[in-house]
Parts: C-alpha cells; structure tokens; sequence
C-alpha cells in the first residue's frame, strides 16, 4: 500500500530523460521486463504467504506487517540498473532520489495530498462526522503503537514510514526507473497509462492483507487502478518542462 509521498522525486518531477538514452531500445525493453518480473516477485513473495494463511495487518499491531513487501520495486531497480549501466546508473538513479531543485509549481504539487487530508477532515467535520482523534494519525499498518502523543508520532513516522519506506520503497522503482524509460519510447500520457495497470495490479495481494483496502471492499483495487496514472505529473506535464 502507498502511504503519502510528499517529496518532489515522490512525484517523477525530476527530468528522467539524460540516463535513458544510455540504454539501447532492445536491452531496454528487457531492462523493463526484468523490472517488473522482479518487483512483483520480490515483493508477493512477502505478501502471498501471509494472504495464503489468512493473515491480517492492522493499525498499531507490529506483526503482522507489510513493509518489507515496499521494497520489492526499489530493490529490483537497483539490481537491473546494477546489471545493465553498473555504477553510473546506480549514480545517476540515487542522485535523482534527492533531486529538489525543480519548479515552484512541482512543490505544489508534491504537498497537494495534505491539502487532499485537509479538504477531507473538513468536510467530516461539516457533515457532522466524528473527527478522528489526534492520536490516531500516529497508528500506521503494520506499525506497533508506541504510546508517544499524536502530534509527534505523526511527524516521526510520516517522515520515516511515509518518505522513506513507503515513498522511496516503491516510487524509485516505479516512477525513477520504470517511467522515464516508458517515456523514452512513449509520450508521457502514453507512458503513464501503461505504468498504471501495472502499478495497480502489484497491490493486489496487499489488498487481501492490509485491513483498511479490506473493508473498502470492491472499491479498493478499482483505486488502486485510477489513482497511479491520476497522480503523475507526467500525465498532464512534459517532463523537460520542471521550471
């Protein structure tokens, strides 16, 4: 499951054409085959076995978890630029990780899921809905609770769940590695549109697992589907065009 990404190079802002042109057309649609074989392999190896015995993560329940499973697309895109460019490519994918220099317009939009919490948490307070409590923002999947206040259990572990794990575990492998050569060949439309089933399809077994996408019930993987293509930049902005 994603949680927030709230950084730039979350978002596949940073310019993913200089490394691509490296890769030969041929080594590079086998380079994207041997992405995706192995992010879903490494991360439903994780996964499945706990769907299999019927397991469930929970908010504030340690074991059992799913972030391990977050890594898969990170590791796979490591160990095929590994193998295909060495340590340039290895160079050029972690400097793109802290990639910030991009244009005013780019931040907006990598802060725009606080604005998405905002708009929600005012509209349940319009409706009368029961607010959540404070404490509960610091209660994540697969995390044990700690005991600390709300307040700062939400700044550490947004900033390490959300940033690290959850953003940096799937977005270096789907949007640093898998789209910029997808737009290499394709138009960013183009390209976005063959990463999101993909992407979508990779949630799949954390559906069955993850206790909130279970009790969203048949509209959990429909999102899952809508949300990757509808998030990135790339869908509506070229991506030489970051100032």
């Amino acid at each position: 499951m994603s949680t927030i990404q709230t950084t730039p190079a979350a978002f596949g802002i940073s310019d993913p054409r200089p490394s691509a042109p490296h890769t030969p057309p041929v080594s590079g649609g086998r380079a994207l085959v041997a992405f995706f074989v192995l992010a879903y392999a490494l991360s439903w190896a994780w996964v499945i076995p706990l769907a299999v015995t019927h397991q469930v993560v929970d908010r504030g329940q340690g074991w059992p978890t799913h972030y391990p499973a977050l890594f898969g697309p990170a590791v796979a895109a490591f160990l095929v630029v590994a193998a295909t460019t060495g340590r340039r490519g290895i160079a050029e994918l972690a400097r793109r990780i802290v990639l910030w220099r991009v244009g005013w317009r780019w931040w907006l939009v990598a802060s725009s899921p606080l604005a998405f919490l905002a708009v929600a948490v005012l509209g349940a307070w319009v409706s009368g809905l029961g607010l959540p409590r404070l404490a509960d923002f610091g209660l994540y999947s697969g995390v044990p609770a700690s005991g600390l206040p709300g307040f700062l259990l939400l700044i550490i572990l947004g900033a390490i769940l959300g940033a690290i794990l959850g953003a940096f575990g799937e977005e270096i492998g789907w949007r640093g590695f898998a789209l910029p050569r997808l737009q290499h060949r394709f138009s960013p439309l183009v390209a976005s549109l063959i990463l999101a089933p993909m992407w979508a399809l990779w949630h799949l077994p954390l559906f069955l697992v993850v206790l909130g996408p279970r009790r969203s019930g048949p509209s959990g993987p429909s999102q899952g589907t809508t949300l990757p293509a509808g998030r990135d930049p790339a869908v509506t902005r070229p991506p030489r065009d970051l100032t």
